[in-house]
């Protein structure tokens, strides 16, 4: 992506596009992108543009945080760090806990898949199973998913 300086609506429009054009964007995102390529005085035409593709569904948080919640859920992250990371990228909360709502029944699945993934069993020692519940927690995942898991886990060593 050139670094030229926009200065005119038509010039914001078309990189804005340009970047819509490879994945989706927050409207925060999107702001923070385009910003150091616009002059101080031109900012609130920046502000014009993208709710003018706002109001077209060109530029739309609720698409971007759908998208961005399905890859991460893929990758094996929990809602925790999920949700951080939406906040961060300047989603709304409301659009948040919609999104991660229709999630809700699989945070308990994705738990256990990434816990037998990284481990297979659970660990002999307490300090062994503490590992594993920080490792569940870093990605994200809630407690009573952890424990859940974990929970699977033991069934699982059980039934063998």
């Amino acid at each position: 992506m050139q670094n030229t300086p926009l200065v005119d609506a038509s010039s914001i429009r078309v990189a804005a596009i340009r970047f819509l054009a490879r994945r989706e964007y927050s409207y925060y995102e999107l702001y923070k992108r385009l910003k150091p390529r616009i002059d101080c005085q031109l900012l609130p035409l920046l502000d014009v543009v993208l709710s003018a593709l706002q109001a077209q569904n060109l530029l739309c948080d609720q698409r971007f945080c759908e998208s961005y919640v399905r890859v991460k859920v893929a990758a094996g992250q929990g809602p925790l760090k999920i949700k951080q990371a939406l906040f961060h990228k300047g989603v709304a909360e409301s659009i948040i806990i919609t999104v991660l709502a229709d999630y809700d029944e699989q945070w308990y699945d994705n738990a256990f898949r990434v816990w037998y993934k990284r481990f297979g069993r659970l660990g002999e020692y307490l300090n062994d199973q503490a590992r594993q519940i920080r490792f569940l927690q870093s990605r994200g995942f809630e407690f009573e998913h952890i424990q859940a898991a974990l929970q699977q886990g033991r069934q699982q060593v059980s039934e063998e």
